[in-house]
């Protein structure tokens, strides 16, 4: 498995994220971001990409997922038809079609975001 990192995210981004969405975001996704803002992961055919903190409150706008899982904030995508998401109130990670987004249609991965970057993705 390759990751390809980003620049670190910037502080300010970070605080706007963390002040406008209404849960908590894990302490060890927001670590990561500080590290890397965002990512592309790469495992044979599998292809997931985390997007940079400042375009998350945008695409999540974008997609409607307040509209048609309001349970869900964006992550990033598998970059083709899934979404990666965070439940909001158990912070676990699932995958959700980006057509026929709904609360019944994430599909659970990880519970932590830990758990989920280490996956085999096999």
């Amino acid at each position: 498995m390759e990751i390809v990192k980003n620049a670190p995210a910037n502080q300010d981004d970070i605080k706007k994220l963390t002040n406008e969405i209404d849960f908590e975001i894990p302490v060890s996704y927001l670590q990561f971001m500080q590290e890397s803002n965002g990512c592309e992961i790469y495992k044979d055919e599998i292809f997931l990409t985390f997007w940079p903190i400042e375009e998350l409150l945008e695409l999540n706008e974008e997609y409607a997922i307040n509209e048609f899982a309001d349970q869900f904030f964006i992550l990033g995508s598998d970059g083709g038809n899934n979404a990666i998401v965070i439940e909001k109130r158990s912070t676990k990670f699932c995958l959700m079609p980006f057509i026929g987004m709904s609360n019944d249609s994430a599909e659970f991965i990880a519970n932590s975001f830990e758990e989920f970057i280490s996956l085999n993705w096999s």
